[in-house]
């Protein structure tokens, strides 16, 4: 269409040059017809670019239509420690008995990764919908985290959920409570309360997890969080993140010399990573390292330590900070 207007004008134009006075006065309305079709044809185009450029970092979520289907999907990443297998197996099937007792996610795929050990059996409980995605001999969580991230570009309506099998490489009592009470949490439906479209506070947040954290750095705690695609899509991808933040590091550097103290060199001990987020644990700061970050938690009010992570609590959604800001 627009080929075929600008034809028509080039011709008509072409015919006005050529004729005599009579004619042109004749044509001027039909020329004024073509001029607007082209100026409307030119709004469309600008418009139509207008939104792709815009509009692609909105919350898609807020334009699905209410009761629209979306999937869920559950990421796990699973390290066997070949020195504590069994403990390792045993971690990860209590997580699997935490899945089958979440009413939300019935219907939900798993899809893990092994990381250590190669472990051959499908530990998905029956009736469920498990897909084992690699195996690494060696690995941090980032091959995980990538998966969820390139399954999130593909479906950006879809809501996933992030666990590990957290206390396999540190056993201790502290790491067990948090896993169990982290799993439950995002598993929940309180969680889940996030996708709901109604246009309340909660419907804006985009990750959920039981508690976020901004001392001493912007964290979830644990890292067992759950998420709307179409705020993960938006990240930097898992596989790049680190090294995007030594850039940062380095281009801060090239500004306030000497090097700043956020920015430690590459052969930092595992304690200054730790702290300032490089080599593994900058997976620990991903998902909230987007400037859109929305974050709601659903163990705000829980303000009680858990002996075992086994105690009754119910997870209730609030936006982040609400209860503390009221007191």
């Amino acid at each position: 269409l627009d080929l075929l207007v600008c034809v028509l004008n080039l011709v008509s134009y072409t015919i006005y040059l050529n004729t005599n006075n009579v004619m042109k006065r004749s044509m001027h309305c039909y020329k004024f017809l073509l001029a607007l079709t082209l100026l409307a044809i030119i709004a469309r185009n600008f418009i139509k670019l207008f939104k792709i450029t815009l509009f692609s970092e909105l919350d898609i979520s807020l334009y699905v239509e209410e009761g629209a289907t979306r999937g869920v999907a559950i990421f796990l990443n699973a390290y066997i420690n070949p020195r504590n297998e069994r403990n390792s197996i045993r971690i990860v099937e209590e997580q699997m008995e935490q899945w089958v007792d979440a009413r939300t996610h019935n219907t939900s795929i798993l899809y893990f990764n092994i990381i250590g050990n190669d472990y051959n059996q499908i530990f998905c409980p029956v009736g469920r919908d498990c897909h084992k995605k690699s195996y690494y001999p060696e690995a941090f969580e980032e091959v995980t985290l990538q998966d969820l991230y390139e399954y999130c570009v593909d479906n950006p309506t879809d809501y996933v959920v992030y666990i590990h099998n957290k206390g396999s490489h540190h056993p201790g009592d502290t790491q067990a409570r948090n896993r169990r009470l982290g799993t439950k949490a995002v598993l929940s439906d309180a969680c889940y309360g996030i996708m709901n479209q109604n246009t309340n506070e909660t419907s804006m947040c985009n990750v959920c997890s039981r508690i976020f954290l901004t001392h001493p750095h912007s964290h979830v705690p644990g890292n067992f969080w759950s998420a709307k695609c179409d705020y993960v899509r938006k990240l930097i991808p898992p596989r790049s993140y680190g090294l995007a933040r030594r850039q940062l590091c380095r281009a801060v550097a090239h500004v306030t010399k000497p090097l700043p103290e956020f920015c430690p060199p590459n052969n930092a001990t595992d304690e200054i990573d730790r702290d300032y987020g490089f080599g593994r644990y900058a997976m620990e700061r991903w998902i909230p390292s987007h400037p859109s970050f929305f974050p709601c938690s659903v163990g705000e009010n829980d303000v009680s330590i858990k002996e075992t992570g086994f105690e009754p609590w119910q997870p209730s959604l609030q936006v982040t900070g609400k209860s503390r800001r009221r007191k």
